[in-house]
């Protein structure tokens, strides 16, 4: 279903200022921009959580052996029409939504404005989805990706992104960024804070308990041999499948694999013994623990975050490995 979806308030996403208006692109004369391509680009502004955060949609999809995230490109017979926007609009409109009815039972979305960019035409649409939603959407390929993912990993979990994505958003950072709505009260100024941006993390469970603790979330855990006080415990992709699998191995069950977003608010990084000396569990939020054993076949050594309060993270997607 299409909806208007009203901005909450509290946030301001300046991104919004960079979409062009279907009445101003007809007015232009679309040659100046050498458009070879029109991209469908959907947002989601997650405010379901403590803090609001950003994800866009992209297509994921395999060919022959590799698996790969691209943009969702619209009808490329479009570009015949290009000079008459508002073609261009209706048609990707029928496309998105087709996606959309493929991949999600209940929604709600609303076309934003147009970006013209590097011979792109970006037909930009707000989507929200509720969390129950987000975790029990259908395969069709259309996957979500965090900031962090495009702009860092370059990655949704083991499946490569196109370039083109990373380079559009590290040049257009407007779209990356969130504002909290509430002006500084110290000075007296107008000027905005900067949301915090989450990292991605990852934790495995038992098949038969993937989609409880993917919609309630772990337990906290003590694990003495990084602290007595008991923490969220989490891992990179890469580490998380390979505990996955091996501990699948051995119970002879399948085991799944829980994507979270994580705020790692006031946080430390350890390294050795001394990082531990200096980790002050009653002020930091969440501690980064590089292990010295070595358990994938990257070479890599392990990581462990440790989350303190359960409002720091919700999950955003599982999968079964």
């Amino acid at each position: 279903m299409i909806n208007i979806i009203m901005q909450p308030a509290n946030y301001i996403f300046k991104g919004l200022k960079q979409m062009r208006t279907v009445e101003e692109m007809q007015s232009t004369d679309m040659n100046e921009f050498q458009i070879e391509s029109v991209v469908i680009l959907p947002f989601f502004i997650n405010t379901e959580t403590e803090f609001p955060f950003l994800m866009y949609g992209f297509l994921k999809d395999t060919i022959g052996t590799q698996t790969g995230v691209r943009f969702i490109t619209s009808d490329p017979m479009l570009i015949n029409d290009i000079q008459d926007v508002a073609t261009v609009i209706n048609k990707s409109n029928a496309i998105f939504k087709d996606l959309l009815e493929q991949t999600f039972n209940y929604y709600e979305v609303s076309f934003k404005g147009l970006i013209c960019k590097g011979g792109i035409l970006f037909v930009m649409y707000d989507l929200n989805v509720s969390y129950i939603q987000l975790l029990s959407r259908k395969k069709s390929g259309f996957v979500f990706a965090t900031i962090t993912e495009i702009l860092n990993e370059r990655a949704i979990n083991d499946a490569r992104m196109h370039v083109d994505i990373g380079e559009f958003f590290s040049n257009t950072m407007s779209l990356c960024l969130l504002y909290d709505a509430k002006k500084e009260e110290n000075d007296g100024s107008s000027q905005l804070n900067l949301l915090a941006t989450p990292c991605v993390f990852y934790s495995c469970t038992p098949g038969a308990k993937v989609e409880f603790d993917a919609l309630f979330g772990m337990n906290k855990t003590v694990l003495t041999e990084y602290s007595d006080v008991p923490y969220y415990y989490f891992g990179n992709y890469e580490d998380t499948v390979d505990i996955a699998k091996h501990l699948g191995r051995l119970q002879n069950v399948q085991y799944g694999v829980i994507k979270y977003v994580v705020f790692l608010n006031k946080h430390t990084v350890i390294l050795d013994e001394q990082g531990y000396d200096n980790w002050n569990e009653d002020y930091y939020d969440s501690a980064v623990i590089l292990e010295d054993e070595v358990i994938n076949d990257n070479n890599n050594r392990q990581m462990i975050l440790a989350v303190k309060h359960r409002t720091q993270y919700t999950t955003v997607s599982y999968t079964m490995v």
